[in-house]
């Protein structure tokens, strides 16, 4: 049970990696095919605007907005501010640092403008002019709660999930933004990232299988980790929901297995049935091809019925050449073979669902 728990422990935090990873190089590649736009290989802040604005829409992933940066550090264009606010020296941000060195696309640090719904990832790709010289940097903000709307990894509280930024600093967890704060066990972001240990939590709390997964796309950290007792107890309650699982599905095999027993049972004695009868009837033909008056042919038919169906009482009915029809009547452990002037008895044992007559003998008191 144990290695159950620590294995969904390391699965945890290496699938939330996966995909957050997954995501991350979708919007770097999204902005980096937006950034080789024509129009934005100019150093127009005017003409880039309206480009930007109809760029920066949640559909792309940018809800955060989009901004252009020039050489010197400048924030020349950006969605998110009024013209009158710009241009705001962002010279000190570590993307734009990373990409005017020239070292290509950068994840920024997680930034927020003070509330927990405000955090946001910077992603910063160049710029380029038509001699392909860098001319400045293009930036986009995506909203950390569209990351964590966006892989669900990342939302279980079962086991406990945590995202470390490239700061050092805790930004969601359990697919909830939070305000930055600094692990209580910082030996955590040293920890080997190759299976699971058992220690202090990322919070500080004792006992803990905990599992640590790099996104090196963004040089984060995901940190997943479950009380030791509790994920040993879950995954007892995992192993019976799959032995009862099991079960369910054994006992629903069998039926099966016994429903189509019985069907095929079913099918070889109708088959049986049905050869039986072919073989009636031909014994019948023979028998009706020698019978010298109606009395015989009707004596004749009840003996035959009467063994094919198993049946007590047989009714029998005739038409001579007139085209009058005669019922007979007889069984196998009474012989009355006598005539009975009205068909529609008969007719009554077409249409009833229960028991006509039990014998002969009825037929006759009639």
């Amino acid at each position: 049970r144990f290695d159950q728990a620590r294995e969904r422990v390391v699965s945890q935090a290496n699938e939330a990696s996966r995909a957050s990873g997954q995501f991350l190089r979708a919007r770097t590649a999204m902005l980096v095919a937006v950034s080789e736009v024509p129009i934005l290989q100019g150093r127009e802040p005017a003409v880039m605007r309206p480009v930007l604005e109809a760029l920066a829409n949640e559909d792309l992933g940018f809800g955060g907005g989009i901004g252009w940066v020039d050489l010197d550090g400048n924030l020349q264009v950006g969605t998110a501010l009024q013209s009158e606010e710009l241009p705001v020296d962002v010279s000190d941000r570590d993307y734009v640092q990373h990409v005017l060195e020239g070292r290509g696309p950068y994840i920024g640090r997680v930034r927020t403008l003070g509330s927990v719904e405000s955090h946001f990832i910077p992603i910063a790709v160049p710029t380029r002019g038509v001699d392909g010289i860098t001319t400045g940097v293009l930036v986009a903000a995506v909203r950390l709660s569209d990351l964590a709307a966006a892989v669900p990894a990342l939302s279980f509280s079962s086991p406990q999930v945590r995202v470390v930024d490239r700061s050092g600093e805790i930004m969601l967890e359990n697919g909830q933004p939070v305000m930055l704060e600094a692990p209580a066990n910082l030996s955590l972001l040293e920890m080997d990232q190759d299976g699971a240990t058992i220690g202090t939590g990322l919070k500080g709390d004792s006992d803990r299988i905990i599992a640590v997964s790099p996104v090196p796309e963004a040089d984060w950290l995901i940190v997943a980790e479950q009380g030791r007792v509790a994920a040993t107890a879950a995954a007892r309650g995992r192993l019976f929901g799959e032995v009862a699982v099991l079960a369910a599905f054994t006992l629903l095999t069998l039926g099966a297995a016994l429903v189509a027993a019985q069907r095929m049972d079913e099918s070889h004695r109708q088959m049986i049935r049905g050869a039986r009868d072919v073989s009636a009837m031909a014994v019948l033909s023979e028998m009706l091809a020698t019978a010298p008056d109606p009395d015989a042919l009707a004596s004749v038919a009840i003996d035959v019925f009467a063994q094919v169906f198993a049946a007590d009482s047989v009714l029998v009915g005739l038409v001579d050449d007139s085209g009058d029809m005669r019922v007979h009547a007889g069984g196998l452990l009474s012989r009355h073979d006598f005539s009975h002037d009205s068909p529609l008895v008969l007719t009554d044992a077409f249409r009833a669902e229960g028991v006509v007559l039990r014998s002969a003998q009825d037929l006759e008191e009639e």
